[in-house]
Order: structure tokens, then sequence, then C-alpha cells
């Protein structure tokens, strides 16, 4: 039994009748003569078009093939025929027969208005940019928000004719402009902005890689840019819930840019571009009629960007930049004051210099008005952000407010030197700093308060390491993630093809398991059993929505075909029926279905002729389906079932090494906490543990309310294919909970007047030095 089974199991019962292939759009009685006709049409192929239960004629036939059979010409996805029978009448092609079924209850009409409607997108000319990255989906779409535009200016001329003003007239120039607005302009058009844009894909291995907007991520945005579109012409007041429909679409992002988000509603997708005027006034009247602050709609947006760390490049330059004030405090123990921090600002600038000359190579990459997905939009904005310090003549206010806002923890840490701990990022060796004692009663009564271990280096000196994280603002901290769970199960099983690998910490698999089964062999080998089956026959069951299978068919005791198109259309009849899910508000339901704009009527997706419809429904499919396991297993008391959820959220974001974990947001909070504390409390309190489970992650929390969030999210791979990201994040109530906090006593720590004092002290004369070697390096570069 699996997830999959038990939705179509659930769904028969409920139902009251048995298992049965057959497409699934059922409408009552229409169905059932629609049904009749297509069967009466295939006992006599005359090769006649025929007529649908409504009385209109379809330019569909039926007539005999070579061998005997019965095929069917005109149909939808079958243009040049399809063989419905065989020569003894047995149906051979559910998926035909379905859609022929569909068509004589009246979808005929239907189609072929939605057919005219995406080519006179093409009339008019669209996708003269998207190309074939247009699908039909996008294509109609584009000619729904040409007809709203239409309607809108078509108001505002009359307006324009009749009352004039500025205020109409400049919404008349918008007016004749629409065209440009939309898809007629090579550089500032909406499609222009979707051709040219940039996301990242992933490998099977979960390697990062910056392509071309993949298609159905410009199918989904342009969906939420026409449900925008219908706010040009303003009605009345909104709904508190269509308001928030809407907001889970759309967005705003640094610099008045515009937030298009993929329609699941869960934010991790979608694209960031630079509004027109006449998006900018779809907003506005959004804003009006939903009675939403730009605040708010703010505050929404960057509820994607909050978790991600800005590690990849200005926590490098706060990596370094704190590395160095740890040093600079040192040099006062030297014999010689003056030259040892004279270095060791030289080093800072010199570094300085060198990551802005990588910064500024990487940036001049990226399209600068064009579409950009998440991800490489947050990059984008913090390039930005830092390369406007570097060239703004603010580089000493910018690193005396670094400085600052990390100054009282580590003038308490008060280490004798810190280096940078790696180039690379690797699994299970997350630090960014190490930190150097001379003498080991100095390192002991620190690590003691920190609550982490030290360890001794070759030269005879002591050591721990740091992480830091640089956020927007404390509302989380991402521990860790995992971009492929292909690769997440080589690391549950320890396989040997990771051995030398690069990418992870030569310490770690055995430190996971060390920690969570303390020694307990046959409890690890069950544990991995347990990923190891769930993990196939979810991949099994994935496999039905994507490629044809054999399977037995109970109801007529023999072995059939089963097309992806027939499995989906039964997933989706089981969860609308089950009174036990959201239906068409979860996951599922919404990767099945799209919803049309301007009527808000929910459609089922193409999933026969769509294959990336399908790839995003399987992978939705195997989060849900993962979760819905282990919620299962582990409510039944399947220690196996939560020792693998423990071990996978360990390897996400677990660390070979004791360390301090110190996180700073913009406004100078920061939060030092133990970073494996709250894994080994998890690991030895795990009868404790409760699990608040949702669709695509669980959160796991002790009783004294420390909590981890172990999550899943789609991401693209490569060749229109999906994978699974899995992450691991610790939510603020955590980190700042007592017991994870490094247990600094607060008394060691400066008082803001003696931190300002002692920072100034420190940096008196220093930040000169910066500058002038800063000025010195850039003239260089300039000159170059």
């Amino acid at each position: 039994m699996n997830y999959f089974t038990e939705l179509l199991e659930s769904y028969n019962k409920l139902k009251k009748r048995t298992f049965k292939l057959r497409f699934i759009n059922e409408e009552g009685e229409g169905l059932a003569a629609a049904e009749q006709l297509a069967n009466a049409a295939i006992m006599n192929p005359t090769g006649q078009p025929l007529i649908d239960a409504n009385g209109v004629p379809l330019q569909i036939t039926v007539e005999p093939n070579q061998e005997g059979g019965v095929k069917v010409l005109g149909l939808g996805g079958f243009s040049t025929g399809v063989t419905i029978t065989d020569a003894n009448g047995q149906i051979v092609n559910q998926d035909a027969f379905g859609k022929l079924v569909n068509a004589l209850a009246g979808e005929g009409a239907a189609d072929q208005k939605e057919q005219a409607t995406a080519e006179a997108a093409l009339e008019l000319g669209v996708g003269q940019y998207l190309g074939d990255r247009a699908t039909e989906e996008t294509l109609k779409s584009f000619k729904r928000q040409w007809d709203v535009l239409e309607d809108y200016c078509g108001e505002i001329k009359k307006k324009y004719d009749r009352l004039g003003g500025d205020e109409v007239e400049t919404q008349h120039r918008e007016c004749i402009k629409r065209r440009a607005n939309l898809f007629n302009d090579a550089k500032s058009s909406f499609e222009a902005k979707l051709a040219g844009g940039q996301g990242y894909v992933f490998s099977e291995d979960g390697v990062p890689e910056v392509r071309e907007l993949d298609p159905k991520l410009i199918e989904e945005v342009t969906l939420s840019h026409e449900v925008l579109l219908q706010y040009l012409i303003p009605g009345k007041k909104k709904s508190e819930d269509e308001c928030g429909e809407v907001l889970s679409l759309i967005g705003t992002a640094k610099g008045g840019n515009l937030v298009l988000y993929a329609s699941d509603g869960l934010k991790n997708e979608g694209v960031v571009i630079k509004p027109t005027s006449i998006q900018k006034r779809a907003l506005e009247n959004f804003l009006n009629v939903c009675d939403v602050a730009k605040s708010e709609i703010g505050k929404v947006s960057f509820g994607a960007f909050t978790t991600n760390e800005k590690n990849a490049v200005k926590g490098t330059f706060f990596e370094n930049i704190l590395s160095t004030y740890i040093n600079l405090r040192a040099c006062a123990k030297s014999p010689d004051a003056k030259r040892c921090q004279r270095e060791a600002s030289k080093e800072l600038a010199n570094t300085i210099r060198e990551k802005e000359r990588v910064l500024r190579d990487i940036y001049s990459t990226i399209p600068l008005d064009t579409a950009l997905d998440l991800d490489l939009a947050w990059e984008k904005e913090v390039m930005e952000e830092t390369l406007g310090f570097l060239e703004g003549g603010n580089i000493k206010e910018h690193i005396y407010r670094e400085m600052k806002a990390a100054a009282d923890f580590l003038d308490f840490i008060d280490a004798d030197e810190a280096i940078p701990y790696g180039q690379t990022a690797k699994t299970g060796g997350r630090e960014d700093l190490l930190l150097i004692y001379n003498n080991e009663a100095d390192i002991k009564a620190k690590a003691d308060l920190l609550g982490i271990k030290y360890e001794k280096t070759p030269d005879g000196k002591f050591s721990f390491g740091m992480g830091l994280k640089r956020l927007q603002k404390i509302h989380a901290a991402k521990f860790g993630e995992m971009n492929s769970m292909s690769r997440m199960g080589q690391m549950v099983n320890n396989d040997k093809s990771l051995v030398n690998d690069p990418k992870l910490d030569p310490l770690f698999l055995h430190r996971v398991e060390a920690t969570i089964y303390q020694g307990d062999k046959a409890r690890l080998q069950r544990a991995r059993g347990y990923f190891n089956d769930k993990e196939k026959a979810i991949y099994e069951q994935r496999a039905m929505l994507t490629d044809e299978r054999r399977v037995f068919n109970a109801s007529k005791a023999k072995i059939e075909n089963l097309s992806p198109t027939t499995a989906i259309n039964l997933l989706a009849d089981s969860i609308k029926s089950m009174s036990f899910r959201a239906g068409n508000q979860s996951l599922l339901g919404k990767a099945l279905h799209m919803v049309l704009p301007a009527t808000k009527q929910k459609e089922l997706k193409d999933f026969k002729d769509d294959g990336e419809n399908r790839e995003r429904l399987a992978e939705t499919f195997t989060r849900v389906a993962r979760m819905a396991t282990y919620k299962k297993d582990i409510e039944s008391g399947n220690q196996a079932a939560a020792d693998a959820l423990l071990h996978q959220i360990f390897i996400c974001g677990f660390n070979s090494r004791d360390q301090v974990q110190l996180i700073v947001d913009d406004s100078g909070e920061y939060a030092a906490v133990n970073h494996n504390k709250v894994f080994t409390m998890m690991a030895e309190n795990q009868k404790d543990i409760s699990y608040d489970w949702k669709d695509s992650g669980v959160t796991l929390s002790l009783p004294n309310g420390i909590s981890v969030v172990y999550s899943f999210e789609g991401r693209p791979g490569t060749a229109g294919s999906r994978g699974t990201r899995a992450s691991v994040l610790l939510p603020k109530s955590t980190l700042t909970h007592p017991e994870i906090q490094a247990q600094a006593n607060k008394s060691n720590l400066n008082t803001e007047e003696t931190q300002e004092d002692s920072l100034s002290l420190l940096l008196k004369g220093q930040i000169q030095l910066l500058e002038q070697i800063l000025n010195k390096t850039n003239k260089k570069n300039q000159n170059l």
C-alpha cells in the first residue's frame, strides 16, 4: 500500500464504485449521454463529423482503420488520428476515448475557442521574443491581457475625449504605447523581459547553473501578471479572501520592482522585474480596492527573501571585516602593535578590492532590465547594495557599522587570531572563521560559557569555529539545505561514492550517525532501510504520473496499460472528492489546476501534451507523498521513520564540529547560538518531540519551546525536469531561546557606551589607513 494507492482507494470507497480507467470530467447525466454517443460512433464509424450532446457540430470524425479497428481524427492532442478500438471492438486507448467523451459532452467547442485564442495571440505578435518558450497557456493569457488593456484604454479614450486633464492625458499616453508595454517592444515589454530573463537550474546532484527562464515558470508568472492587470479597471472593494489570493501571486521588491510569484502560493518561485507605468497603475488600483498598504505588500514580497543569507556576496565582506576586527584587537597584545594593526588593515583593504573586482565581474553577467528568478534577483540586489557602499565613498561608515553590530560579542570572545576556515562550502563544514587562542585556559573559559568543545591545532594552539550569517532581518535562519534528494540518499546511506568528495567534510557523516544512533548499528540500518524503501516507493508512484505503466485492474482481473494522463485524472478526482484534504487549495490541487484570472474558474491543466506540467505535478506529488508517509508511520510509533526523518534534518543543518553561530541583521540585532545544540537536543529527547505536519514540510518541537522546521520546495532542473530542495530553518523563538543561545555572561559584554568608546579607539587611525589603501587600489584599477 502506498500514498497514491491510498488516495485512489479512499476515493473508490467514497464514490462506492470500483476502480475504472476513464477520463474524469464527470458531469452526471451529460457525461453518460456523451459516452453513449461515443460508443455509437465507434460502433458505426461513418467518417462523418460528429455532433455533441448539445447539438453542436464538431470537426471530429470516427472511421475504420486498416487493421479492422476504429480510429478518431480531429481530436485535440491526436491531430494525425489515433486508433481507439482494435478489431475485436476493445478500447485500446483510454486517453483518446476520454477526450472523445469530453468533446461529445460539449468540451469540443470550448477547446476550439481556446485554440482560437492562442492563434489570435500569435496574430497580434505575441511570441516574437519568447519563441517556442511561449506555451499555449502563455499565449492565451497574453491575448486575454490584451483584451483587458483594450477595454481599459477604451474607457480612458472616452474620458480623454470628454474631460481631458493631466491625469487622463497621462493615462492616454500610456495607452498609446500599450502594445509596447505588453509584447511589442524588444526592451521594455513584459514579454521581452521574460524572454531575456535568467534564473537558476539545478543538476541531479544539486549543482546550480544560471540559464534562461523555464517555459513553465514563464507561464505561471504570466498568469499572475494577468491577475494583476485585472485591476487596471477599478471595481468595488474586494473580499479579504480574494485580496489574500492576489497577495500570494504579486509583491514588490527593493527599488520599486515588481514580484510575480508562481501560482502555488508558496512564494518560493517567481520573477522580479522593473514595472512599466501600466503595471504600476494596476498595482496602485489593487492596493486601493483591497485596502493594502504599500508597506504591507513589501513585507509580503520580502517574505520570500528573509531566510536567504547574504553570505554569498555581502557576507564574504562581513566575514573579512569581523576577522579584521578580531585581529586588530589581538594586535594590542603584540610587542609592535602599530605594525600589527597596519598589516591587518592592509590585508582587509586588499581583500575588499580583490573581492570587489570579482563581484563586478559577476554583476556584469546579470542582465539589468529583464526578469530574474527570485534567487538571482536577490543576489543582484545584494551585489548592488555592496557595490553601493564600495563606490559611494561611505566605506568607512559601512565597516564601522558592520564591526559595531558584532563588537560586544567579539570583545567577549577575545580570540588571539581569526582566520577564514575554508574557501569552498562543504556539507558538515559550516565554519566561516576559525578562532585561535594561544592559551588553553583562555579558550576553555570561553568554550565552557558557549557550551562548545575546542580542539588543539597542529602548531600547539587551540581553536573552535564560528559560523556567520548575515540576514536582512532575523525572522528565522536557514542552517542548511540539500538541493538534491538523490544526494540526500547518498549521505543517509554513507555511500562509497562520497569518499574523498570535495564538497563533504570527511568527519560529517560519522558524527551524524554517532549523535543520533549512539553506536546502535541495527537501529541505523533500520532507519536506512525505511528511508530507501519509502523513497523507492514514492518515486515509483511518481513515475505513474510521467510514464505509461502496466497495472493490475482488480475489477477486470487483468493487467492493463495506465497512461500518465489517466493516472493524473484519477489523482485529481481523488483530491477533489476526499473530505480530509483541502481539495483544490492543497499543494496537489494547485499543481493539478490552473485558475483563469478573468473568470476565477479552476480547470485541470493540460497533462496530455505538456510534459513539463507532468514534471511539476510529479515533483509536488513526491513532496506531499513523502510527508504523508512519514506522518502516518511516525504517528503509528514507527521508530525507523522518526530516525530517518531526524537523519535528514541532521544532514541539512548539523556540523561536524562544535561551533558558535553568529547571526547579525541589517538593524544590528544579533543572536549568538550553539550551532549543534538544537540538533543534539532533538536526538537526546526524540520521544518528547511533537510534530506539526504540512503538505510540504514539518515542524519538530520540544516541550521547552525549541523547534526546527524541515521543509521541501520544488526547484527547476535541467531540460525541463524538476527536483526537490530540502532545508532546515530555526525560527527566531529558537535562536533566542536561553538553552540554545551561547551562554556568554552578559556582565562580561561591553555596554553600548563602552563598546562605542572601545570601537572608536580601536579604529582610530585604521579607517584612514584603509581609505588610503582602498583609494590607491581603486585608482590602479581605473587605469588598467
